[in-house]
């Protein structure tokens, strides 16, 4: 997914993997992108649109915390090298 929302045309999306945005910017914040992968529940989740230029790099672990235990949620961040 890109920049998108939870849209009801979205919501007939079957998926094995779903990468899916949730800085909140132009994109879904991590509460409503949690909700949504919650509902189309696919296998696995990678959330992105976080953690750089949009959103903190806590919200990956914020998103995973409202993930049903059902779906395999994985983290890829790179922290930036200074």
């Amino acid at each position: 997914m890109g920049d998108t929302d939870a849209l009801e045309e979205n919501k007939n999306i079957h998926a094995d993997v779903c990468f899916i945005p949730i800085g909140g910017h132009f994109t879904m914040d991590y509460i409503e992108a949690s909700k949504y992968i919650n509902e189309i529940k696919p296998h696995k989740v990678i959330p992105t649109h976080y953690g750089s230029i949009i959103g903190s790099m806590d919200l990956g672990e914020k998103f995973k915390k409202e993930i049903d235990k059902d779906i395999e949620v994985e983290i890829y961040i790179k922290e930036e090298e200074k």
